[in-house]
């Protein structure tokens, strides 16, 4: 058993409050969090991500404190897993080798995309456990964003790769065969809040307002 602290959007880490009973590093959350497109936006445990020394590796075999390339090559440390269940929600297959659930955002010549934006902003300001470095599980609230458009994903848009090539869309097929206890993870990374998936850049509880996605610079002043 764990003890359950409460993480503001600030920062802010809660005094120590109720027990809470979480999983450890090998098992699958007790519960589907959301599904049904509202729930935390995540990648299977197979997915390649890339690491600060360039090094590719499962997104379930990082860990809190670990370091990982950004959007722009930029070094972005991990701050906590997102780990949760796929549930009744497809996952779907980006040109026959990238999964992700409907409402993770990737980075396209046209900005930030998501296959489901709806879904997308309905996380906003909800509250998802998380693991830190520690093994502690704690509550977190995911800040969206509030100023920066979120556009519909779609065949022939046209991602944003680490490297700085890109990729069109070609094929997009929605997979519903998958176990709905399959555990799918997500990375809160701070910096740009960014990280690199199959070679994509996407987001790692990406928010606008202390980081500025048109410089691609931390805010001086946070918005409020």
């Amino acid at each position: 058993a764990f003890w359950l602290r409460a993480v503001a959007a600030d920062g802010n880490v809660s005094a120590r409050s109720a027990p809470f009973a979480a999983v450890g590093e090998s098992a699958p959350p007790p519960t589907d969090p959301g599904g049904g497109g509202t729930g935390p936006t995540c990648f299977p445990p197979e997915t390649p991500v890339l690491r600060a020394d360039g090094i590719w590796v499962r997104i379930d075999a990082v860990r809190p404190g670990d370091l990982l390339r950004g959007g722009r090559s930029e070094v972005n440390a991990v701050i906590a897993l997102d780990r949760s269940l796929l549930g009744h929600r497809p996952l779907w297959l980006i040109n026959g080798r990238h999964r992700t659930t409907a409402e993770h955002r990737h980075l396209t010549t046209r900005g930030w995309a998501s296959l489901d934006p709806v879904a997308t902003q309905a996380e906003h300001l909800q509250v998802y456990p998380v693991t830190l470095a520690d093994g502690s599980v704690v509550l977190r609230q995911l800040v969206k964003f509030t100023r920066t458009l979120v556009h519909r994903l779609a065949l022939g848009d046209i991602l944003l790769r680490q490297d700085g090539s890109t990729e069109p869309i070609f094929t997009l097929e929605a997979e519903w065969h998958h176990d709905p206890m399959t555990v799918v993870h997500s990375l809160v990374m701070d910096g740009s809040h960014s990280f690199i998936a199959s070679g994509f850049i996407v987001s790692g509880w990406a928010r606008d307002d202390d980081f500025d996605y048109a410089t691609w610079t931390p805010r001086e002043v946070k918005c409020p």
